[in-house]
């Protein structure tokens, strides 16, 4: 039986590449986590680059949540964990 995680979610907010939205799919598909919210997206999550990278996870891709502002998206969280390689608003 595979391990799933059901209540865990992956954001990624104002993703500009739609080639790594997709790499991320492939990812959470890979550990079995469900769920993906994008935050303002700058590309089409649904574009065939990203789809490509997804190798398979075209399911993440087409449901995927889309939201205009962080605090929307998180509103129904209990515990958020984030990371960053950038300095700036959220630091």
């Amino acid at each position: 039986m595979k391990n799933s995680w059901p209540e865990l979610a992956i954001v990624l907010v104002e993703p500009k590449l739609n080639k790594n939205v997709g790499a991320v799919a492939r990812a959470m598909k890979n550990f079995n986590i469900g769920r993906l919210l994008l935050i303002s997206p700058g590309c089409d999550h649904l574009s065939d680059p990203a789809r490509a990278l997804s190798c398979g996870a075209d399911d993440l891709l087409e449901r995927a949540e889309v939201f205009t502002d962080l605090d929307t998206a998180l509103a129904d969280f209990k515990l958020v964990v984030g990371t960053t390689a950038r300095l700036g608003k959220y630091c």
